[in-house]
């Protein structure tokens, strides 16, 4: 399974699936995915590079709202019987996570596998403060894997401890 470009749409109770074509009129030239209201884009076999908003440590992160993945075509991509995991790193060469989510421990949850709907439920987050990286990456059941989300995410100190 080859995929050059992920279309990505934020799913809204009570409210029917859009693509970016309902929305803008045309297919997109990239990827595209909303999270907590901001829209980004990237594109090419490349995966769409987002930034998180900025993180408080030791605050509760409202995590994923249910999010489809979608191939080049806007066709959904299959989730049946694969693993996602999504890792967040200081640098991008560290051997382990800082943080570590996947749908095998159930953090990462595939809401609707043949839609290619994944959410990610919140959680407190205490990490030391700092620039990390992340990805989410995809394994297919047939062992293909899949990398279609990066991005950076920032931890501020908090004042008050407890």
């Amino acid at each position: 399974m080859m995929l050059a470009i992920y279309q990505f749409a934020t799913l809204t109770p009570g409210k029917s699936i859009m693509s970016f074509a309902d929305v803008f009129g045309a297919k997109p030239a990239r990827g595209k995915i909303t999270i907590d209201g901001s829209t980004v884009t990237g594109g090419g076999s490349t995966p769409t590079t987002i930034t998180l908003p900025d993180h408080r440590s030791g605050d509760t992160w409202q995590g994923l709202v249910p999010t489809e993945i979608r191939d080049p075509d806007g066709n959904a991509i299959k989730l049946g019987g694969a693993s996602i995991t999504l890792q967040i790193k200081r640098r991008r060469t560290d051997s382990a996570p800082a943080l570590e989510f996947s749908s095998d421990k159930g953090d990462i949850n595939i809401v609707d596998s043949m839609a290619g709907v994944i959410s990610i439920d919140s959680r407190q987050i205490s990490l030391t403060p700092g620039v990390y990286v992340f990805d989410i990456q995809i394994t297919f059941s047939n062992g293909d894997v899949i990398t279609p989300i990066q991005g950076a995410w920032v931890i501020t100190p908090d004042v008050t401890r407890g």
